[in-house]
């Protein structure tokens, strides 16, 4: 008798453990996971250890985390080589926090079925190639706090829907075909820490509301074609950190306020902003990356600005406050054709400034129109080199010449610059040198270390 009853506890006991080693999850569960791998090319996936394995190893298969009753937690099969669409099936994946999809190559249409997992936090569909429009039924994830559909081909307007997801502290919807305004009702999502539009379509103006986003750090709305001013409301938001504002049709002036921001990032580049630069701009001990190039901005460069650790001023029409400031062009300082707006601004035909690009300009390349070499009128381009014999200085090829730093070429009706290969030099007629117009010969001189190249060299 009680070797009968031993018996029974020991295969009990057995099988409770041989049950906890492999659990069996939902059917339902099973066949979504299997869904999805014969929907998107499991066979060739990356990574797809276990998968379709037996009944109670749906736990072990790769990217697979299961709750202890035994039911489907995380999915997280981004960078795996997943191609085709997202089944429906994936909504019966009830206990699901969190699924990360991205950087593969899924298409078709986001599954309304994903927005009855009620428990997700965490939704990361970013890099494939997905279209249609953001299901309306979004606003049923309302746990979620990040959302991550940057990199597809969603088109149509953000819904209202999603406005009602108010514990979301990541929005990232960048590199789509998104149209439309943005909306004011951003404002609701006051958890956001991170809002990415950028890379759409959208259009308007920017909402001042979005000032009310009290915790955001990232703003990101650039490349679209937003017009309209800058809102001031925007220095509201004391915790930012980066704001990407640049390639839109904004216009009127730069926000006094944000001078008194801490950021550390700050784009408003290839836009139409007249106005000064804030002189408060000179004391943001934070900033390390300024670009305000491609604007119409006009008056002096604040000092200290010189001293950030990245700056792209150019094509715009400013000049330095102190010309005895110490400068060094080669710390990454982009300024293109400064102050050549105010001193020339009767003549006709405005020089072109050459300038050392920047860590945001690294292939720079400047056409002149009217240049005589070999006994020619040739429309040349020139491309940026540093000058091998000397670290603080710079030069411009021009095929196969070289030309020193801080040279302005005239665009007139005749050659401003001829090259005279008999005595290696090259002559301006007019160049802007050391902030004055002048007369200037240029002399060949060979490369000692054996570089290919011609490099010439100023002739007091």
């Amino acid at each position: 008798m009680f070797k009968k009853i031993y018996h029974t506890l020991f295969c009990l006991l057995a099988f409770y453990y041989a049950s906890s080693a492999n659990a069996v999850i939902p059917i339902a569960e099973r066949n979504a996971l299997i869904a999805l791998y014969n929907s998107t090319e499991g066979a060739n996936w990356t990574n797809n250890n276990g998968w379709v394995g037996a009944v109670g190893t749906e736990c072990q298969w790769h990217g697979v985390s299961c709750l202890n009753d035994n039911q489907v937690s995380t999915l997280s099969l981004e960078k795996n080589n997943l191609k085709g669409n997202i089944p429906r099936e994936l909504g019966q994946l009830s206990k699901l926090t969190s699924l990360s999809l991205g950087t593969n190559q899924l298409s078709g249409s986001i599954p309304k079925t994903l927005m009855d997992l009620s428990l997700l936090k965490t939704l990361d569909l970013k890099k494939n190639q997905l279209s249609g429009i953001i299901p309306k039924e979004i606003g049923q994830l309302s746990l979620l706090n990040s959302l991550f559909l940057s990199g597809n081909k969603i088109q149509g307007t953000i819904p209202n829907e999603l406005f009602l997801l108010n514990r979301l502290n990541t929005l990232n919807l960048r590199g789509n075909q998104l149209s439309g305004a943005i909306p004011k009702e951003l404002k609701r999502l006051v958890h956001l820490t991170n809002l990415s539009l950028d890379y759409n379509k959208f259009s308007g103006t920017i909402p001042r509301e979005l000032g009310q986003l009290s915790r955001l750090e990232w703003l990101y709305l650039a490349q679209n074609k937003l017009t309209g001013i800058i809102p001031k409301e925007l220095a509201k938001l004391r915790h930012l950190k980066r704001l990407y504002l640049n390639n839109n049709q904004l216009s009127g002036s730069i926000p006094n306020e944000f001078g008194t921001l801490q950021l550390r990032y700050l784009y408003l580049d290839g836009n139409r902003l007249s106005g000064i630069i804030p002189k408060k701009f000179g004391s943001m001990n934070s900033l390390e990356f300024l670009k305000l190039d491609r604007n119409l901005l006009t008056g002096t460069i604040p000092k200290g600005l010189t001293s950030i650790k990245k700056l792209s001023i150019f094509n715009n029409c400013l000049s330095f406050l102190d010309r005895d400031e110490a400068i060094d062009i080669m710390k990454n300082l982009d300024i293109g054709n400064q102050d050549m707006c105010e001193k020339f601004p009767k003549q006709k035909h405005i020089p072109v400034v050459f300038t050392y690009p920047n860590s945001f300009h690294t292939n720079l390349r400047i056409d002149v129109p009217l240049v005589f070499v070999n006994e020619k009128f040739s429309k040349v381009s020139l491309n940026p080199i540093k000058n091998p014999l000397d670290e603080h200085g710079f030069y411009w090829k021009l095929n196969s010449l070289q030309i020193v730093k801080n040279a302005t070429i005239e665009q007139a009706n005749k050659a401003g610059v001829t090259y005279n290969p008999q005595t290696s030099e090259l002559k301006f007629k007019q160049i802007a040198f050391k902030n004055k117009l002048i007369k200037a010969t240029f002399r060949v001189y060979n490369d000692p270390d054996g570089m290919k190249g011609t490099y010439f060299q100023y002739i007091p």
